[in-house]
């Protein structure tokens, strides 16, 4: 019994022992896929990370390529707009210099304008005082020459006053100066 007892015990241990290589071996089995499972996942990850990727990578190409072209029609806008700002600025300066030129010139016609202006009022009122000093002395002939007549006028009144008191007759001598007429204007 002995034997028996011990083959059994032993027989009992074999298969507690074959028990745990079977729970063993599913727990490995399902261990197993459990892990091929996790690996088809991250195959599938890495996968379409590898497609996000591919897709990412041609948009940084695509960005790259716009922002090459992008930067290629900045640099050619830019040295556009430099040579257009140069264009200008030599013509300002140039279109500065003539109008440079323009105002002195304007300026040195004007100071010539000027003095003949002042020329000119000099000589006006020159002119005009020479023409008032004649009038003055026109103006005292005038009077000298009134005086005269007057005084002529006085004597021959004077004379054909007494001529005429006296009862006499006209004489030549009491008619005025013929030159004297003359300067007025009558005709003797």
């Amino acid at each position: 019994m002995s034997k028996k007892g011990g083959s059994k015990k032993g027989k009992q241990q074999v298969d507690e022992e074959l028990e745990q290589l079977k729970d063993l071996a599913l727990k490995g089995k399902l261990r197993i896929e459990a892990l091929e499972r996790e690996l088809f996942e991250q195959k599938e990850q890495a996968r379409t990370a590898m497609k996000k990727k591919d897709t990412l990578q041609d948009k940084v190409l695509d960005f790259a390529e716009e922002y090459n072209q992008e930067k290629a029609d900045r640099h050619d806008i830019v040295s556009n707009m430099e040579r257009q700002y140069k264009e200008m600025q030599d013509y300002l300066i140039q279109k500065n210099k003539e109008l440079e030129q323009k105002i002195e010139k304007l300026q040195d016609e004007t100071a010539f304008l000027h003095l003949g202006y002042e020329r000119t009022i000099k000589e006006k009122d020159d002119a005009i005082a020479e023409k008032e000093r004649t009038i003055l002395d026109l103006d005292r002939k005038m009077e000298d020459l009134a005086e005269q007549f007057r005084q002529m006028l006085q004597s021959t009144l004077d004379k054909m006053t007494e001529k005429l008191k006296a009862g006499g007759e006209w004489e030549v001598g009491l008619l005025p100066d013929p030159d004297k007429l003359k300067q007025f204007g009558v005709d003797v």
